[in-house]
């Protein structure tokens, strides 16, 4: 006997030529019966695994996005930050030389002599009125800083070779001090990481 299968969206027919099944074929078409039952479990069976596989590499593909992803992001966020920090240091250079620049043209407006006689007076006026000092500086200030100081109690003025004129060394009761624009100038440098 031949058999006819039907197969449609989740469901199978089959059929025989009649109606009836002769006995001597029953069991043919038991078998035909029950290989058809097994192909749908099996079928069904490679469904379910193909939607769980499908399922499980969704997850696992948007993890190893998500993965790749984060690690693009922080790649960019530090490149950022890195680019940032040296635009930040070269702003910071810039600054720095333009207030030494600065600091210099300012100094450098005034003659040495006068830019050094202003930096006894500014050390000299921090300091106590009664206060004896004895204050060292170069024959090129020392005359000029004496008339300066002239209406000043207390106050005594020597040249000493070798110093600049932008070089004092005031010695008072409580110590020494020593005041050199030039070496505040190198020392702002320094500080700054600029060239003076």
């Amino acid at each position: 006997m031949s058999f006819q299968l039907l197969i449609g969206d989740g469901a199978a027919i089959l059929g025989g030529g009649s109606a009836r099944i002769p006995a001597g074929e029953r069991e043919a078409f038991a078998d035909a019966h029950a290989l058809l039952a097994r192909a749908a479990a099996e079928a069904a069976s490679v469904a379910d695994r193909a939607e769980a596989a499908t399922a499980r590499g969704l997850e696992e593909g948007a993890r190893e996005a998500s993965a790749r992803a984060e690690a693009e992001v922080a790649a960019r966020v530090a490149e950022l930050a890195a680019s940032l920090a040296i635009e930040a240091t070269a702003r910071r250079a810039e600054i720095a030389t333009a207030a030494l620049a600065g600091a210099e043209a300012i100094i450098g407006a005034l003659p040495r002599e006068e830019a050094g006689v202003r930096l006894a007076l500014q050390a000299v006026a921090r300091l106590p009125d009664d206060e004896r000092i004895a204050i060292l500086c170069s024959s090129a200030v020392a005359p000029r800083l004496q008339a300066a100081l002239a209406g000043r109690e207390g106050v005594t003025v020597e040249a000493r070779d070798g110093f600049s004129d932008l070089q004092l060394e005031l010695a008072t009761g409580a110590g020494r001090i020593v005041a050199s624009l030039d070496v505040q100038i190198a020392a702002l440098a320094e500080r700054w990481g600029v060239s003076a």
